[in-house]
C-alpha cells in the first residue's frame, strides 16, 4: 500500500445511536486535520543523570478543517444545527473508507468549538468547524478496520 491521500480520508457523522451507528459522510467536507497533543508532566528525579525527564498527561484531540455551505446536505444541515445547538455529535474521522480493513481513525462524540462561515468575493462559501471530545459517557476510541455496520 502506497501513501495515503488526504482525498481519501473521510468524516462520518452517526445518524442513529451509538450502540448501533448509521454512518453518514459528510460529503461537503474539505481539508481536515487531527490533532492529538498530550500535556506535559515533570518526571525528573535524581536518578535521572541531570535530565529533565518528563511524562504525559491528559491527550488533548482535536478535528478542525473546512467544509463548503451546502444547504442541499442533509449531513452539512445536521452539522450546521449541532453546531448552533451547541449538541454533542457522534462522529468517525477516518484515513479511508470506514468499510476497508486498511482504514483506521477515532471514534468520538464531539462538540463544536469554531463554526466560522467564510464570504469571499470570489469563491465559495466555506466553513472553519473544529470540533473537540464532549463530555459523554462515551470516551473517544482509536478504531480500525471495518466500522459497524459493515
Amino acid at each position: 500500500m502506497g501513501a495515503i491521500r488526504g482525498v481519501e480520508c473521510k468524516i462520518y457523522l452517526n445518524t442513529s445511536i451509538y450502540a448501533t451507528p448509521t454512518w453518514v459522510e459528510w460529503l461537503c467536507a474539505r481539508d481536515s486535520t487531527l490533532s492529538m497533543d498530550m500535556g506535559e508532566a515533570d518526571a525528573s528525579c535524581r536518578g535521572g543523570g541531570g535530565f529533565k525527564m518528563s511524562a504525559p498527561t491528559l491527550t488533548a484531540l482535536e478535528v478542525s478543517g473546512t467544509a463548503l455551505k451546502e444547504k442541499e446536505d442533509p449531513t452539512f444541515i445536521a452539522m450546521e444545527l449541532a453546531a448552533r445547538g451547541n449538541t454533542i455529535v457522534d462522529i468517525l474521522v477516518m484515513d479511508g473508507d470506514r468499510t476497508s480493513v486498511d482504514s483506521d481513525g477515532w471514534r468520538l462524540d464531539a462538540q463544536f468549538f469554531n463554526w466560522s462561515e467564510q464570504q469571499p468575493l470570489e469563491d465559495v462559501v466555506a466553513i472553519d468547524w473544529t470540533l473537540k471530545p464532549a463530555r459523554s459517557l462515551n470516551k473517544p476510541t482509536a478504531v480500525s478496520g471495518p466500522q459497524p455496520p459493515a
